[in-house]
């Protein structure tokens, strides 16, 4: 057996003598030799027709393959040893190429073209798997799709190559859009239904122009105007087609009865300033407006517009609108006024009171005070905060003379802090009752312990 038979035929062709020499000599140069399909020129056409549909299932290698000059790296690889088979789409076609159940690492690409050097890459479906050994093309009836299969950095071996195909098919518009009547300030649709291969893309038209934005299945008026009325299609596309549905008009009618399209907002507002609150309504000419306050009517308030100049509190409530014309009327919902108060430092507008009190006794001091936001408290005792005593009354139980001394309460909020005045707090000590005639001496009873409590 010959372990190299090119070198051993040319050390010593007398080795290939007898019958069957010719047919070693040809075994011989056939190791050698690239693929059938090695060059584009020479692509193996796919089916045994040029209408033939996939599944197709092949087989071939790589081995002693080459690359031509010109050729593209297929699937971004240099590679280096490429085969090419063909296939001619006899319709609207989604193909599946695959090459990943061959025995070495592929680089699998498609093209469309002439010539190996003035290829185009086929474009791939969005949203599908792709990677060096799977694709995934729309194909358009008769054009030729050429199909490289190279070895990733160079490798070689046994290809298996698979084409799937699912017919796809142009859209058509199973559902046509309706003429459609509207009064003003009312909401309308179009809509159009569609059947075919996805992913469809949507185009409305106004008057035969484009309309911006307007790329779904359903076109949409949120209060539609006297401008919208007019004509309007829609043109529907996918990778293999489009189709254009009916021209629809949409009518857009006069109201006569006045409606509200823009109901007056809510309004929050510091005292002082200006609340404005403004209606929208549509309805045959002349439209007269009502403005309510809590269900009131407000005098003079007979505008589109309401302004409630320099609000006070007594300004907080329900506002509300009645749109009247000669064939009817419409009331607006309720919007409401909320109005705080401006922003202050605390004022105190009450001073504590310094007491003369005997120990044992419970006391109070309080304070008084204004501001927004809200005002928080703290008192003191001879200058030092008092635990938990944080409300504008602090009430001290059982006092004793440890108590006795300088009070005083912080009031804050956001905008700062104000010190009230320090009053005093002056205990007089128990007064003992007269001993019984007769009587022993004995001990005085002890004081109960004193608690600070703030409210």
């Amino acid at each position: 057996m010959l372990t190299d038979p090119v070198d051993a035929w040319f050390d010593d062709p007398a080795l290939l003598t007898g019958s069957d020499g010719a047919d070693e000599i040809a075994t011989i140069f056939a190791l050698t030799d690239p693929p059938a399909n090695d060059n584009f020129a020479s692509a193996t056409a796919l089916g045994t027709t040029a209408g033939d549909a996939p599944p197709f299932n092949v087989q071939g290698d790589n081995v002693n393959a080459t690359k031509e000059p010109g050729e593209p790296n297929h699937a971004g690889n240099a590679g280096g040893h490429s085969v090419w088979w063909k296939w001619t789409a006899p319709g609207n076609f989604r193909v599946s190429v695959f090459s990943a159940n061959s025995n070495f690492n592929t680089a699998l690409a498609v093209y469309t073209g002439a010539a190996v050097n003035a290829l185009t890459p086929v474009r791939p479906v969005p949203f599908t798997v792709a990677g060096p050994g799977m694709f995934f093309f729309d194909a358009t009836p008769g054009i030729t799709y050429h199909i490289a299969v190279d070895g990733v950095d160079g490798a070689t071996g046994n290809i298996t190559l698979a084409l799937g195909a699912l017919a796809t098919t142009p859209p058509s518009i199973t559902g046509q859009p309706k003429n459609t009547a509207v009064t003003v300030g009312a909401d309308a649709i179009l809509q159009v239904f569609v059947a075919g291969s996805d992913p469809f893309n949507y185009q409305w038209f106004f008057n035969n122009a484009a309309i911006d934005h307007a790329n779904s299945s359903s076109l949409f008026f949120f209060r539609a105007k006297s401008s919208d009325a007019g004509s309007y299609h829609v043109v529907v596309s996918n990778s293999f087609g489009t189709a254009t549905s009916v021209a629809v008009t949409l009518t857009v009618n006069a109201n006569l009865v006045p409606m509200i399209t823009v109901q007056p907002a809510n309004q929050s507002i510091t005292m002082g300033q200006n609340a404005v609150f403004a209606v929208e309504a549509t309805g045959a000419a002349t439209l007269s407006y009502q403005w309510l306050f809590n269900g009131t009517p407000i005098g003079g308030a007979t505008g589109s517009t309401l302004t409630v100049p320099n609000v006070q509190e007594s300004n907080a409530g329900a506002y509300s609108v009645t749109v009247t014309n000669g064939f009817g009327s419409a009331t607006s919902g309720n919007a409401s006024l909320a109005v705080f108060p401006i922003a202050t430092k605390p004022v105190i507008t009450v001073q504590p009171v310094g007491l003369n009190a005997t120990v044992g006794a419970n006391v109070s001091f309080s304070v008084t005070a204004t501001g927004f936001p809200a005002v928080s408290y703290q008192w003191l005792h001879n200058g030092t905060p008092i635990p938990n005593a944080t409300g504008a009354t602090l009430t001290l139980d059982n006092v004793q003379t440890s108590h006795a001394g300088s009070y005083s309460v912080n009031a804050t909020n956001a905008l700062g802090t104000t010190a009230s005045n320090a009053v005093v707090l002056t205990l007089n000590p128990v007064t003992p009752p007269p001993a019984a005639s007769g009587s022993g001496g004995g001990a005085a009873a002890a004081l109960p312990a004193c608690g600070f409590s703030a409210r």
